[in-house]
């Protein structure tokens, strides 16, 4: 209810149920993440993970969203 996707909702509920009940994953493609600063992406993605399931702390500092880079290592 506070973030609502009503056009999105679709694509979001057959993401979850492939993940849920297909090949355990999805991998989201073309969003435009070059258009928006740090703080704006993170609120999107938090707001999009709260249509698919309850947010949980991902570390021990309580942090709600885990950020994960490629070193290149």
């Amino acid at each position: 209810a506070d973030f609502p996707l009503s056009v999105a909702a679709g694509f979001l509920g057959s993401a979850m149920h492939e993940v849920l009940h297909g090949r355990g994953f999805v991998l989201l493609r073309g969003f435009p993440a070059g258009r928006h600063d740090r703080r704006t992406l993170r609120d999107l993605f938090w707001g999009i993970g709260q249509h698919w399931g309850v947010v949980i702390t991902q570390n021990a500092r309580g942090d709600p969203i885990a950020e994960i880079t490629d070193h290149g290592l």
